[in-house]
């Protein structure tokens, strides 16, 4: 899907933080190398941030069907040790699908009316 390439490298970006840290954290402690490590894995937020503008638009544009393989494709990135804490993050992106969703039909709606200003994105 080609329209959601900017999404999948925030969700690529996320889930390998989210795993160096695990990793890093297993003895709670970060070492100097495990450290250089986060680091290295951090670079892709340079991109990231460089390209915000595509990613906002691509957020904005993804489409129902979109929005499901964004969530299917976290899901099967995103692993932790911690099996619980793995699971609330994924309610929280379940969440933010539906609270996207509920946005997107709000602005809708209030379109249609035409007797309301449009809200600005």
């Amino acid at each position: 899907m080609p329209g959601i390439d900017q999404l999948k490298k925030g969700v690529d970006f996320v889930t390998t933080i989210a795993q160096s840290l695990d990793k890093a954290l297993a003895d709670k402690k970060v070492s100097l190398q495990e450290g250089l490590g986060l680091l290295w894995d951090a670079r892709p937020a340079i991109d990231l941030f460089k390209a915000r503008e595509e990613f906002w638009t691509e957020a904005v544009d993804v489409d129902p069907e979109e929005r499901d393989a964004l969530v299917v494709y976290f899901e099967d990135k995103f692993d932790i040790s911690n099996d619980e804490a793995e699971g609330i993050v994924e309610d929280y992106i379940y969440w933010l699908e539906d609270t996207f969703t509920l946005y997107k039909k709000t602005v809708a709606f209030i379109k249609r009316r035409g007797d309301v200003e449009e809200p600005e994105e």
